[in-house]
């Protein structure tokens, strides 16, 4: 999880430093938290509500140490879907209290909130319903496996059920560790149900309001555009490649382009509707994607965005920052160009589901 932390007064900077701090002190692969980027509202160089807009496209998480009004207020702006907003918390400068207060679940801001409290020795106030009567959450179990929610209103409705004690059948096609979760019914069918696929296929098209299915992650898309693109052209595009990848939508974790196209409607239209965050990098950041692939070179490109390209870099990079074991990223469709759109899929290794 890559976080942006914001800071405002001489005190909200001594507890950035804290929680940097403490990060550094655990191993990669044992925290939530990833790279973090720390500034200082004094060291801004554009207004306040503009770097924010910035970061809400490139970050996981956006962390403010200060008042919860003021990230309230800056963030409303670009808030569109449980499914693809990033993690949202609120630090008090003291470092007392530690409060998500956007994508809990899916977007990991409760756990998040947790990890960072523990090293500051803070209170995480988590206001869930699922978290305070420490109940299985769907949206959760999804996001720690990397596994698409096929349907929010479906996941809303299992949660609401198991608040209320109902049981909730669970059937999987995977292997998964750990022991079951006892709101849950291992092969018993309930008035709701959680079905676990291994891929996208045929079952999708039997789901019904009594079911939610999850689907594990397994690709990003890279995409590139001119200015003014619609959104219809880039769905286009984007179709042709999942069908050369022999992908689903569903298991796309989410998509990456280049920082110069975070204002495209078409580009923002497209991945509201598919409920998929947008991931941006900037063009340093995409010239240093890992060798070993062979990016295809435009001269164009380079000279009009300051890389050779930017689609199956956005894609490979993105990939890489999905995939825990950071060896099993390849291209799984090559840059497609079509209708003034470039578009690529980069596979990732498939995690064990874990209870």
């Amino acid at each position: 999880m890559k976080a942006q932390v914001i800071y405002f007064t001489e005190n909200g900077g001594k507890c950035a430093d804290r929680l940097l701090r403490g990060l550094e002190g655990i191993p990669e692969k044992q925290r939530l938290m990833g790279d973090l980027s720390v500034t200082g509202s004094a060291e801004l160089q554009v207004p306040l509500r503009k770097f924010v807009g910035d970061c809400f496209y490139r970050f996981d998480a956006l962390i403010f140490i200060g008042a919860a009004g003021i990230a309230v207020r800056m963030t409303a702006p670009y808030i569109r879907s449980k499914a693809t907003d990033p993690a949202v918390i609120v630090i008090d400068e003291t470092g007392k209290y530690v409060i998500p207060i956007l994508s809990g679940h899916l977007g990991g801001a409760n756990a998040a909130a947790q990890e960072m409290a523990e090293i500051l020795g803070a209170e995480a106030v988590v206001t869930t319903a699922t978290d305070l009567h420490r109940a299985f959450a769907v949206d959760d179990f999804a996001r720690e496996n990397r596994l698409t929610v096929t349907d929010l209103t479906a996941a809303k409705r299992i949660s609401s059920a198991i608040l209320a004690g109902e049981k909730v059948g669970f059937f999987t096609e995977c292997y998964i560790e750990g022991d079951c979760p006892e709101e849950l019914s291992p092969d018993e069918p309930g008035r709701l149900n959680i079905v676990l696929v291994r891929k996208a296929g045929s079952l999708r098209s039997a789901q019904n309001d009594n079911m939610l299915v999850l689907i594990p992650q397994r690709a990003v898309l890279g995409i590139g555009c001119r200015r003014g693109t619609p959104k219809e052209a880039i769905a286009s595009a984007v179709e042709s490649v999942l069908e050369t990848a022999g992908l689903s939508i569903d298991e796309i974790a989410e998509i990456a382009s280049i920082d110069l196209k975070k204002d495209e409607e078409g580009l923002r239209a497209f991945a509201q509707e598919a409920k998929k965050h947008l991931r941006f990098y900037t063009a340093d950041e995409l010239n240093r994607a890992p060798d070993g692939f062979a990016y295809e070179h435009s001269d164009f490109v380079q000279k009009t965005t300051g890389t050779d390209n930017v689609c199956e870099r956005a894609a490979v990079l993105a990939a890489f920052d999905a995939d825990e074991d950071r060896g099993e990223v390849k291209l799984l469709a090559g840059k497609t160009v079509r209708d003034g759109v470039t578009v690529c899929a980069a596979g990732f290794s498939v995690k064990t589901p874990r209870f």
